[in-house]
């Protein structure tokens, strides 16, 4: 696994024989009920592994199951690009040792406010 997704975070191993949706009998015919179960637990997976990555980045994920949800994710996510700012960051402990670092960012006098992003990150290694 990558050191930047954090050990906290299991990505499911996938395979390409997991989501089989047609049988044998070609692209025409009607996936079995088994097909169908195994599809679903190998979306739920990547999904489960595509949340866990938007949480160890400071993001988020969202799912569309209905295509009337479509409007408001899509609202949610253009009012999260609205609200982004950049911040800069300068550690103290200048050490390039290759070890993880927690980082915090709260807004003085707001406890209100609730900040995403980063819970960490990996000191450079020399």
């Amino acid at each position: 696994m990558p050191a930047w997704i954090g050990s906290n975070v299991e990505l499911p191993i996938l395979k390409c024989s997991e989501l089989e949706i047609l049988t044998a009998k070609g692209p025409a015919a009607e996936p079995g009920d088994d097909a169908l179960q195994r599809n679903a637990i190998w979306w739920v997976r990547c999904q489960t592994a595509l949340a866990g990555v938007a949480k160890s980045a400071g993001a988020w994920a969202e799912f569309l199951e209905e295509p009337d949800q479509a409007d408001e994710i899509y609202t949610r996510v253009l009012q999260n690009i609205e609200r982004r700012y950049v911040l800069g960051y300068y550690p103290t402990n200048r050490t390039r040792d290759g070890k993880r670092r927690t980082v915090s960012v709260e807004v003085r006098n707001h406890p209100e406010y609730n900040v995403v992003g980063r819970k960490s990150y990996l000191a450079p290694e020399e």
